[in-house]
């Protein structure tokens, strides 16, 4: 009984050091380079928070087509039973994906990403985008 007891306040010890985690945001882009016209996935990882979020903030981003194409629980919890001694591990964190089309040619700035968590606010500044434009020809060769 005693070691139930035991078993039963480390998980709520544990629980609560994982609600008690720290928040942050991690944006990758699928691409680095692109030609004019393309898009390019952005994924912005949340770590340390996943139920009840709102998907991150992209009022600031410069003008472009910008569209959220989803997002995924990356939650993860794991508890080993060896010799009746307990190991739990958890990881809390959710993936938002984005599209986005740059509007001209140039370094484009994808971001910054705003998030509100529990009353806290996160933001990370985004990623850059080579943008490639189309190469501008003097001749045209024609056959027919």
């Amino acid at each position: 009984m005693r070691d139930y007891i035991v078993q039963s306040l480390c998980i709520v010890c544990f629980t609560l050091t994982v609600s008690a985690a720290d928040v942050s945001l991690n944006v990758t882009a699928s691409r680095t380079k692109i030609y004019l016209g393309e898009s390019v996935n952005l994924n912005v990882e949340v770590r340390g928070a996943d139920r009840g979020l709102s998907p991150p903030d992209v009022s600031g981003f410069p003008k472009s087509e910008i569209h959220l194409l989803g997002s995924q629980s990356n939650s993860r919890s794991n508890i080993i039973v060896v010799n009746g001694r307990m190991t739990r591990e958890s990881f809390e964190g959710r993936l938002f994906v984005y599209q986005v089309k740059p509007p001209e040619a140039g370094r484009f700035r994808a971001g910054p990403f705003r998030m509100v968590v529990e009353g806290k606010s996160y933001v990370h500044p985004g990623v850059t985008i080579e943008v490639i434009g189309v190469e501008q020809q003097d001749t045209v060769i024609a056959k027919v």
